[in-house]
């Protein structure tokens, strides 16, 4: 039995270590390309930045699977040798034994099944070992077998058990009682029954609460993609801004234009902005005019000031002093300290008000 244990263990490892290297190797490959393909011709940092976590998650299983396959076949050919002791085989079988259990969730599951019959094999081995002690009678040493037998089965079972228990147990499925729903729960929703709108609501706590931008941009653009505005914005000033996620004009246009022609009055002022200053489109002062009126009427103080802006100086729009002194005034009203400004300068230059002291 010794002899077939030790066969046993050699196969394990020699296939065990072939399968944790590959897998090493196949995981940090496929997971870089497919990564790639995603981020280059997708366009889709979310998905690919997914990717490489799991890869990641699967290289460590598969490390782990390596020094595991590693420990148990050494345990197993050493527990072979031969020795007049029981005890040897026997702890050493046993230790082989809850190897294999670990290597079950590792996938390694060829390895796992050999190193269990080894460990078991080498167990039985142990136990049939005679030993030469004096002044010992059959009846005792018969009692101590049974005794060995008896501890050896317990911790067996002991093992089994812990290592289904290991292997139906799934951390992530364990939920936390709270009165209110946290970010990992509305996760675990069907996105199917969930509204653009609590999809644009969980991309607000991901990238105000959390600071998780990646996880922002990802519910943002699954809104976006429903025709909801306030995401459509959201999403585009991310591009745009280019803080959180690279900066890219051309996706900015094309989320904020949407969500603009919506009637969205902050995107219409990151339009104006755009058109104005040619960021993604070709610079058109005329479309700019056109966007900071579309905001400035909703009330928006900064696209208000930028039309007063585009008045005084005549940018994509017949000179009107008046009309810039009436923009300015409503952007004040709202506190734009350099509406005020311009407000008060307008007035000193042309119609001879002082300013006061």
């Amino acid at each position: 039995m010794k002899t077939a244990a030790k066969i046993l263990c050699i196969i394990a490892l020699i296939v065990g270590l072939i399968w944790a290297t590959v897998g090493f190797f196949g995981s940090w490959v496929g997971g870089a390309v497919i990564a790639t393909g995603e981020e280059v011709f997708a366009n889709d940092s979310a998905s690919a930045n997914a990717t490489m976590e799991t890869s990641v998650n699967f290289m460590l299983k598969f490390i782990g699977s390596f020094i595991i396959v590693i420990i148990g076949g050494v345990l197993g050919i050493v527990g072979a040798k031969k020795t007049p002791s029981q005890m040897k085989p026997i702890i050493l079988g046993i230790l082989t034994y809850i190897s294999g259990w670990v290597l079950f969730p590792l996938h390694n599951y060829v390895a796992a099944a050999i190193y269990l019959v080894a460990g078991l094999l080498l167990v039985l081995a142990g136990l049939t070992t005679k030993r030469q002690v004096e002044n010992q009678t059959k009846e005792d040493e018969k009692k101590k077998k049974m005794m060995l037998a008896i501890i050896s089965i317990g911790i067996m079972l002991l093992v089994t058990v812990g290592g289904c228990f290991m292997l139906n147990v799934n951390p992530e499925k364990q939920t936390v009682s709270t009165k209110e729903t946290t970010i990992e729960e509305q996760v675990t929703q069907s996105e199917q029954v969930m509204s653009s709108e609590d999809m644009f609501e969980l991309g607000e706590k991901y990238f105000y609460d959390d600071k998780k931008f990646v996880e922002a941009e990802k519910w943002y653009r699954k809104s976006a993609e429903q025709g909801y505005a306030r995401a459509q914005y959201a999403l585009g000033a991310m591009y745009y801004d280019g803080k959180e996620i690279k900066q890219d004009f051309s996706e900015a246009l094309k989320w904020i234009r949407m969500s603009a022609e919506q009637g969205n009055a902050d995107a219409q002022l990151i339009l104006g902005y755009m058109y104005e200053g040619g960021d993604g489109v070709t610079e058109n002062l005329s479309e700019a005019v056109k966007w900071y009126r579309k905001s400035a009427e909703q009330g928006d103080k900064y696209a208000q000031y930028s039309l007063g802006k585009m008045y005084e100086y005549g940018y994509g729009i017949k000179q009107d002093y008046d009309k810039a002194i009436g923009w300015y005034q409503k952007a004040a009203d709202q506190g734009h300290k350099k509406a005020s400004d311009a407000l008060l300068s307008l007035q000193r230059e042309f119609y001879g008000l002082e300013l006061e002291e």
